[in-house]
């Protein structure tokens, strides 16, 4: 394995490890209210450490934020509060569920959005929306089929032959919609529609085949 890739695996294991870690010194708190504790938390987490690891890998920070706009700062503020709201009900669940259960609900959340609201906001939500709708409407058949079948009583051998030219039909007429056929001629058209008609007859003499 390449030297960097195995520095990165085990750069993020350690990152995993502190964030797996970070409320395991909660527990060796006693007496204090867990407001208290989750103040110095937050102090070092969010003040002392950041500014410690700014002084140290990104000297010139205090320029970069001088130079900022003030719409991008205020940006950064609201997202902040937002996420600190959501830190505290974080911390909350770890109190109340335990580290084990507590993890495993709160970051299975956490995944779950924020693997959909990057889509969102950059406009890809349509590849899950679209990539669903095609899931749906391809297992969707199974379904209706079946159902479709059981009612067909003695004709029931005709119900695949049935499937498959509906199918076809169906499809090309998507097609035509499409204007996958656009500019074609009407000879090519009439081909078409032949074509189709010998594909239906000859699903259906499939479907009656199956029966004798």
């Amino acid at each position: 394995m390449n030297s960097q890739i195995l520095l990165g695996i085990l750069l993020i294991a350690a990152g995993a490890f502190s964030a797996g870690s970070f409320a395991v010194p909660f527990g060796k708190i006693k007496g204090w209210k867990w407001e208290t504790y989750w103040m110095v938390y937050s102090i070092g987490a969010y003040v002392i450490f950041p500014l410690v690891a700014c002084l140290v890998f990104a000297p010139g920070f205090v320029n970069v934020i001088s130079s900022t706009t003030s719409g991008t700062i205020a940006s950064v503020f609201l997202l902040g509060a937002v996420d600190r709201i959501g830190n505290l009900a974080f911390v909350l669940a770890l109190r109340y569920l335990g580290l084990s259960l507590g993890y495993a609900l709160s970051l299975g959340l956490m995944l779950a959005i924020g693997t959909l609201i990057p889509p969102v906001l950059d406009g890809r939500l349509q590849a899950y929306i679209f990539g669903l709708l095609a899931g749906l409407l391809w297992f969707s058949q199974f379904i209706v089929y079946s159902m479709g079948k059981s009612k067909m009583g003695p004709y029931t051998f005709t119900s695949w032959g049935i499937l498959m030219a509906l199918t076809i039909a169906f499809s090309t007429v998507w097609g035509l919609i499409r204007g996958e056929w656009k500019g074609v001629s009407v000879k090519v058209i009439s081909l078409m529609i032949l074509s189709l008609v010998i594909l239906i007859i000859s699903s259906f003499m499939i479907g009656i085949s199956g029966s004798m």
